[in-house]
């Protein structure tokens, strides 16, 4: 089995979400390997029976340089389903490439339902398996190394990322708590946006860029924030809110349908529609422990109780399983 994951030798999501999945499913005796479908010389383990892609777009391209009739299951990762399946000219080949595939894999029914309503003969074929995510440790009195008050923000930079939006709204916050600094983690993917990024960063001491991170080193930045943010325009199931969940803060995310199907707002996160209501509720948050301490807790026990990595290890196995055997594998 191999996992083919998009701009695997980046830090980004896919890399994150692809490593855990392998992870899971090798320690229940599964023989699996993960390749980036994004290279330029595409090949795939000799022994490979079954293909695990991830992003329709990005894997239908890859798929067609094989020239090799492998099955194949694919997890739909947000871009794809949000943004490519509504562009005129992806549309088809993201729409062949679900047709084609054994299984379709969503994080959430939010996914599911609009990939039905571009092709209703695939849903049953479509099956919602929740990411999976290990808590971090709880923090302690040591953890914290400044007095600042840290918004942290781990994405990759590129425009539907909305990166822009918290540092205009975090300066505001800053010029009235002078104690108040954003701390982005992440690579840049656009190089535009980079460039708006670092020039900003430069001479602000309230805003620091820290570039892409192993996911390894992830979690003293998680312990050290007050606050995670999440701006997209656009998300599939963002393992960043997923992570600030797990280490217990309070998280602040753009309300969009990959967010509200992990922030129940002022439940376990909280939910923006604008510039005004970001500044509002990140004040909110500055102001009223709390209410962090709140959204935290709650935020980890629904990690806890909805994404456990065992039970998303399971369901793929049995996903795989029934592949090869609907193919005769």
């Amino acid at each position: 089995m191999t996992i083919a994951a998009p701009h695997y030798h980046e830090w980004r999501g896919n890399k994150i979400t692809a490593e855990r999945m392998e992870r899971g499913v090798r320690k229940s005796g599964v023989s699996v390997s993960i390749i980036s479908s994004t290279d330029k010389q595409v090949s795939v383990p000799k022994d490979t029976n079954l293909l695990h892609g991830m992003h329709a777009y990005k894997f239908a391209l890859f798929y067609k340089k094989l020239h090799i009739a492998l099955p194949y299951i694919i997890t739909l990762t947000g871009t794809d389903i949000n943004d490519d399946i509504d562009n005129p000219e992806r549309r088809p080949v993201v729409l062949e490439c679900l047709e084609n595939a054994e299984f379709i894999h969503v994080f959430e029914a939010g996914m599911k339902d609009k990939a039905v309503s571009y092709l209703p003969e695939a849903a049953s074929k479509i099956f919602v398996i929740p990411q999976g995510m290990n808590l971090f440790p709880r923090e302690t009195e040591e953890v914290k190394e400044s007095g600042n008050f840290t918004f942290l923000l781990p994405s990759g930079v590129r425009k539907v990322k909305n990166i822009m939006q918290a540092v205009d709204c975090i300066e505001r916050i800053h010029e009235k708590h002078n104690d108040v600094i954003l701390n982005v983690l992440g690579p840049v993917i656009e190089r535009e946006e980079g460039e708006k990024l670092k020039k900003k960063a430069e001479g602000n001491n309230w805003l620091t860029y820290g570039g892409a991170v192993p996911f390894i080193r992830m979690g003293s930045f998680y312990l050290q924030a007050d606050v995670v943010l999440n701006t997209s325009l656009s998300e599939g199931q963002a393992s960043s809110i997923m992570e600030g969940m797990a280490a217990g803060k309070p998280v602040l995310a753009s309300d969009i349908p990959g967010n509200r199907s992990l922030i129940q707002n002022e439940v376990n996160g909280l939910l923006y529609k604008n510039e005004k209501e970001f500044i509002e509720k990140a004040e909110l948050l500055y102001q009223d422990k709390s209410l962090r301490e709140k959204l935290g807790e709650n935020g980890r026990n629904y990690i806890s109780e909805y994404h456990n990595p065992v039970k998303e290890s399971e369901e793929l196995i049995n996903l795989y399983q029934k592949a090869l055997s609907d193919t005769g594998l």
